[in-house]
């Protein structure tokens, strides 16, 4: 069974909530979540637990991987309502110019992600408290510069490769305009055609 959640949370607290009562009940739940630029730490821990961080910056971006518009291309060709190479030939040079046109969004939208974990993670605990010290949990202005070039030369050497899948797969897909672009190729009248 398909049980869909609300946030990543829900997702989180429902399937933990299920896996730590097993001895109560058959049922064994695991939980699909997007990663959306969680550090490899939470990704483990919230394995443990039965949550799967998948690969995608966010779970609507499995629908616009380009393994899955070809996929879904294929289909309409046999239904005769597009030209399937014709869509195959276009879609890579498609989804890079509309990340392209989005470049400052996606990667301001990516830093501000990096530097919430960074500072996340800097959290003091109870112990790192003493009478003398009383720790930082704050990052410099150096360090959230250093973040942004970081995700800038990410980003520009994804569009540079025509990296699509690397594309798809770090950023937000409806942060662009590949939606509308997708949506044209495939002669649809728009995401919500698409998705159903």
């Amino acid at each position: 069974s398909v049980r869909a959640q609300s946030s990543c949370n829900d997702v989180i607290s429902a399937t933990r909530g299920v896996n730590e009562t097993m001895g109560d009940h058959w049922i064994r739940a695991i939980g699909l979540i997007d990663r959306d630029r969680s550090v490899e730490d939470d990704v483990t821990k919230l394995a443990e637990h039965g949550v799967v961080a998948l690969k995608v910056h966010s779970i609507e971006s499995i629908y616009y991987h380009p393994a899955v518009v070809r996929l879904v291309a294929k289909r309409f060709h046999l239904a005769g309502s597009i030209e399937f190479d014709e869509v195959d030939r276009q879609l890579n040079d498609v989804i890079v110019k509309e990340f392209a046109a989005a470049r400052d969004k996606l990667i301001s939208d990516a830093t501000v992600r990096r530097v919430r974990n960074a500072v996340l993670s800097r959290l003091p605990k109870t112990k790192d408290f003493s009478e003398s010290i009383n720790p930082s949990a704050g990052l410099s202005s150096s360090e959230v510069e250093a973040l942004y070039k970081g995700e800038a030369t990410t980003f520009d050497t994804l569009i540079g490769a025509k990296d699509v899948e690397g594309l798809c797969l770090a950023y937000a897909v409806k942060r662009t305009g590949v939606v509308r672009a997708i949506c044209d190729l495939l002669n649809l009248k728009d995401g919500a055609a698409y998705a159903e």
